[in-house]
């Protein structure tokens, strides 16, 4: 009776838990509406200068034991930082310095993801938060004064009576009430224009350093990831296709019976994918033979053996976000074993007895022998077997952090989650990139497309990663701005790319990206444009792709409509004279269609290259999602 009364305050504490949790999840809405606007305080702004400072000068540290430390720091424009960090202006010339360094440790350089560096943009990027906050706080404030000062002079002006400044705290307001509406409409069913919407909110609420207690739970419950890469099942045992061929020496010396000889195993291992569960788990599976070749002597008799042994084996990995980890294997032996000769030292009619009660009793050895060697051969390989799947995996995890994961560094591209995912026919990592302005995918994902590899991307994780590389950046030149992050350009690739194009991002959601019906709307957001180097004032530009099959081949045929539209509250004389100019100028310089071209095998990483030259075998978009399948010919270069 005594342990079912230990059990209820446990079932007590576990049923608190579940009403807990499911209160919290539910009152989300309630606390958007309570929450109260938090503008940015002058000794939070100093705060991060102070972090800024004290990490440049770390970064700065580290570059002067480096050989290229001084081209590091014109690189990356430490001059104008340190005058930007040592003023406590907050105007466009600070945010500008503070802005160029952040995008410039960014990049697809060696070494620009060394731990000092990515501290001082991690720093950077909040510093440049709150200079924005903090300047659209003091040009509100301005904007109210002066309308606060002209109806004093003209109290009857009908014009000022009607067009008094909205202040950061109605807006928030305004923006609080819409995104607790949507998110209780989002219990039961969301559209996917509500689902856009709740991207733009929390967009504007993180941008302004807003509801920043509630923003990472608002994720958690209705985030999920929106990129995803699948490698199906056939193409992940082509990938990991090893061919495997090991001679061993046999020696042994046991009863007064010597051995010699040598082992041969030749076989495949492969990978397979086999649950259907999170963390992710394959299967690694080996098929081949040991041909073994013995010769023996005891006393007057000599013989050769020969042994075919089919050997199979299994070893189960399981892939986690931060390890991979391999467990026990098994193998499974089935040997054959045949006498190739006896031969005896007596010559003669001795001779011929000896070896017929030679061959007799190694005849009737025989099933036990066959049992030793398969249970030799399973015993020996299996532990070679092990230790090297589990080499193999570690060194396949030390693949990832330097390939994958030190690229996605360099460029300021960490997803938030990543994970393995699996099934009998595929591999999946599915990745969520929700720490820039973009809230997490929330849509049902379409039919994937088959193929080799499958690509599914969410319209918002293009936002998000806009957001990091593009927020406030300034390009005088587009094509120049390739070279600064390291990519290389074809000459086809070139022509392609808009001259004597630039633009200065707005600081809010630069480039978005719609997936809809087999289109692609693509948004441009410009605090200034500038054609030939003339700047022209803010605009924002939207056009499109319709996705086409051509002989084929997929095709983005661009639509003939290029909008070009003004900022909200921005439309002036200026725009109106300006809009055409750039219109025409775009309709000119984008590219009226992109084929999606095959991938040559020879540009494919290794072992990828095994499958081939890659074709895209289908594109499409909707609701939110593009998925791409590719498909290998199988055919090596």
């Amino acid at each position: 009776m005594k342990y079912y009364r230990c059990a209820v305050p446990l079932l007590g504490l576990c049923w608190f838990a579940i009403v807990t949790q499911t209160a919290t999840a539910d009152d989300i809405a309630d606390r958007i509406r309570q929450a109260a606007f938090q503008p940015i305080s002058d000794a939070t702004l100093q705060q991060r200068r102070d972090a800024a400072s004290d990490a440049l000068g770390q970064a700065e540290s580290m570059l002067q034991h480096a050989g290229s430390g001084p081209s590091w720091r014109d690189y990356l424009l430490f001059d104008p930082l340190h005058d930007a960090l040592a003023s406590d202006a907050v105007d466009e010339d600070a945010i500008q310095a503070v802005t160029a360094t952040m995008y410039r440790l960014a990049g697809l350089h060696d070494g620009i993801e060394r731990p000092q560096l990515t501290r001082l943009r991690t720093q950077l990027v909040d510093l440049r938060r709150g200079l924005i906050l903090a300047r659209r706080q003091l040009d509100s404030a301005e904007k109210l004064a002066q309308h606060q000062l002209d109806l004093e002079q003209f109290p009857d002006d009908p014009e000022l009576l009607g067009e008094r400044p909205t202040t950061l705290q109605q807006v928030f307001d305004d923006r609080r009430s819409e995104f607790a509406e949507l998110l209780d409409k989002m219990k039961s069913a969301g559209t996917p224009a509500d689902m856009r919407r709740v991207a733009e909110l929390t967009a504007w609420f993180q941008s302004h350093e807003q509801l920043t207690d509630v923003l990472p739970r608002i994720a958690d419950r209705f985030g999920r990831a929106n990129t995803q890469v699948d490698v199906s099942a056939p193409a992940l045992s082509t990938i990991t296709m090893r061919h495997v061929t090991e001679v061993e020496p046999i020696r042994e010396n046991k009863d007064k019976v010597q051995v010699t000889g040598q082992a041969v195993l030749t076989g495949v291992a492969t990978m397979h994918p086999i649950s259907g569960q999170s963390p992710g788990e394959c299967e690694v599976r080996f098929q081949g033979t040991v041909q073994s070749t013995m010769n023996g002597r005891q006393g007057p008799v000599s013989f050769r053996l020969s042994g075919d042994t089919v050997l199979t084996a299994q070893k189960r990995v399981i892939f986690a976000e931060d390890h991979f980890l391999t467990l026990a294997g098994t193998v499974q032996a089935n040997s054959n074993l045949r006498t190739d000769q006896v031969c005896s030292k007596f010559r003669g009619g001795i001779g011929k007895l000896v070896r017929k009660i030679a061959s007799k009793e190694i005849a009737k050895e025989q099933p036990q022998a066959r049992n030793d060697l398969s249970r030799r051969s399973s015993d020996s390989f299996l532990k070679r077997f092990d230790e090297d799947i589990v080499e193999e995996i570690a060194e396949a995890r030390r693949d990832f952090d330097l390939e994958v994961q030190r690229s996605l560094l360099r460029l300021n591209l960490q997803p938030r989650t990543l994970e393995f995912l699996t099934d009998p026919s595929k591999l999946t990592v599915a990745m969520r990139f929700d720490a820039g302005l973009a809230q997490p995918a929330h849509s049902v994902l379409p039919q994937l497309a088959t193929g080799d590899i499958g690509v599914t991307m969410h319209e918002s994780t293009l936002g998000s990663i806009c957001e990091r590389i593009y927020a406030g950046r300034k390009i005088d030149d587009i094509r120049r701005e390739f070279q600064v992050l390291g990519i290389k350009l074809s000459e086809k690739d070139k022509e392609q790319i808009p001259e004597g194009m630039g633009i200065h991002f707005a600081d809010d959601r630069p480039i978005e990206v719609e997936f809809e019906a087999n289109k692609i709307s693509i948004v441009l957001r410009g605090q200034t444009w500038f054609l030939d180097k003339t700047p022209l004032v803010a605009m924002n530009v939207r056009f499109g792709y319709t996705l086409e099959q051509r002989d084929g081949m997929y095709v983005a045929v661009r639509s003939d409509d290029v909008q070009v539209t003004a900022p909200e509250g921005m439309r002036g004389g200026r725009f109106i004279q300006q809009m055409n100019v750039l219109q025409r100028r775009l309709l000119a310089e984008l590219p009226a269609e992109f084929k999606f071209e095959p991938i040559p095998a020879t540009k494919l990483p290794d072992p990828v290259k095994r499958l081939g030259t890659l074709t895209v075998s289908k594109v499409q978009t909707a609701g939110g999602w593009l998925n791409a399948g590719l498909q290998g010919d199988r055919m090596l270069p």
